[in-house]
């Protein structure tokens, strides 16, 4: 595909204080972009506000391409669908997001990559000579929250969670970050109201999450004190970090494996104040990138995050 117009685009040099600009690769550079345009689907919405700091696998694929550590070596936009990313000489990057679309139909579509964690697809694109598959890093971390003053004990250990999701997983192993997060706020429950029957709650959208709190009700864990537990209840981003910070209900909730600002990101999710003994570790997942043969070429960074060279 082709973009009618050429798009410019000017590198902001990254600076460590007045007047003192970053080492080279940071300085300013000018330039038009390519004129092809490569598309990618992804699982979940881009916000470039996080920018640098990822908050899922879509975000740590656009700023790996838009940013060079805390320098911004692309121009990105939004669109009705996704991001874009623009650099000089290159072809322009555009992310699309399509949660809930399968895999499959996208690459039937002429989709040059998707990312995605669907076992199906995986298999799919293996049997495809014009396909190949790269397993990311191993980057979200399902926990379970407990209502204020909950417990639970396993049925069947840990390992009872991992047929509740489609896709790669592993149970999650210690240390966990949260645990040892150095955040100034002390922790805190707060009572439910009397009477109240708590909700299973998880992200509208996502599927690993729902599986995990069907698993949950249906046999995984005896919870105590022993309630009326079958409300399970997809609810937006906002309304689950509501409901693990107040504490009234029941959340399956997912965790970046290694955030770079560990008290924010428990902050946005709800659960900065909630006591580490009621944030239960389940399952580590990931995604796999899977992309069409001699489109670009890709280049694996150190930390395993690709780097897309169109």
């Amino acid at each position: 595909m082709r973009l009618i117009a050429v798009l410019a685009l000017a590198l902001v040099a990254c600076r460590t204080g007045p007047g003192r600009p970053e080492p080279a690769a940071c300085d300013a550079v000018a330039g038009p972009a390519g004129t092809d345009t490569i598309r990618i689907t992804v699982p979940d919405s881009v916000d470039l506000g996080h920018a640098p700091h990822a908050r899922n696998e879509a975000e740590q694929l656009v700023f790996r391409q838009a940013f060079r550590g805390s320098c911004r070596v692309g121009v990105t936009s939004t669109t009705d669908h996704g991001v874009t990313v623009a650099r000089p000489g290159r072809a322009v990057l555009a992310f699309d997001w399509a949660r809930g679309t399968d895999a499959r139909d996208l690459l039937d579509g002429g989709a040059a990559a998707v990312l995605t964690g669907d076992p199906s697809a995986i298999e799919y694109a293996a049997a495809r000579p014009d396909l190949t598959t790269i397993p990311l890093p191993w980057s979200r971390t399902y926990v379970f929250v407990l209502k204020s003053g909950g417990s639970v004990t396993w049925a069947e250990g840990p390992a009872v969670w991992r047929d509740a999701i489609r896709g790669e997983a592993q149970p999650t192993a210690p240390p966990f970050w949260w645990r040892s997060a150095n955040c100034a706020d002390a922790p805190t429950t707060t009572p439910a109201p009397p009477g109240a029957v708590p909700r299973m709650v998880y992200l509208q959208g996502d599927e690993n999450a729902r599986g995990l709190a069907e698993r949950f009700v249906a046999r995984g864990a005896s919870l105590a004190p022993r309630e009326r537990r079958e409300r399970i209840v997809p609810v937006t981003a906002a309304e689950l970090a509501a409901a693990a910070a107040s504490g009234a209900d029941y959340a399956v909730v997912a965790l970046p494996r290694e955030p770079a600002n560990p008290c924010e990101i428990l902050g946005e999710l709800g659960v900065r104040q909630r006591p580490a003994r009621e944030v239960i570790p389940m399952l580590d997942t990931r995604l796999h990138l899977i992309v069409r043969r001699g489109r670009f070429g890709v280049s694996i960074g150190g930390d395993g995050i690709p780097h897309f060279d169109p």
